[in-house]
């Protein structure tokens, strides 16, 4: 999947399946490096948070880049079962759960060789 979107910027949802959580589409926006040794970023907002938090860091990376020049792709979803990504409203989502899910979103998007992870906090009840 990497390799298709190799230097473009687009905004989607995909449906990541896991086998211990029900298929579950989860929405993203990326920059996608040309680079194929390039560390991905899984950048991840806080529980109160959305994806549009990070538009501004993704307008700074391309007003200093182009995709071609990108050093490292960034990958940035809605969090699962969160806004614009979806879920089973009857299965509550724990942390290993959306851990696994984002996890199955790298791989699928061609990651399986590692990537890094930052994130916000979460919500606790």
């Amino acid at each position: 999947m990497y390799t298709k979107h190799a230097g473009t910027q687009f905004g989607f949802k995909l449906t990541v399946n896991d086998t211990k959580v029900r298929p579950t589409d989860i929405h993203l926006v990326a920059l996608f490096s040309a680079n194929k040794d390039a560390l991905p970023l899984l950048s991840l907002h806080r529980w109160s948070g959305s994806f549009l938090n990070f538009l501004p860091l993704l307008a700074l990376l391309r007003s200093k880049y182009t995709l071609g020049t990108l050093p490292y792709p960034v990958i940035v979803p809605s969090l699962p079962h969160y806004g614009l990504s979806g879920g089973p409203l009857e299965i509550e989502l724990t942390v290993n759960a959306a851990a696994r899910l984002l996890n199955r979103l790298m791989i699928d998007l061609g990651f399986n060789a590692g990537y890094v992870a930052q994130g916000g906090d979460i919500k606790t009840s």
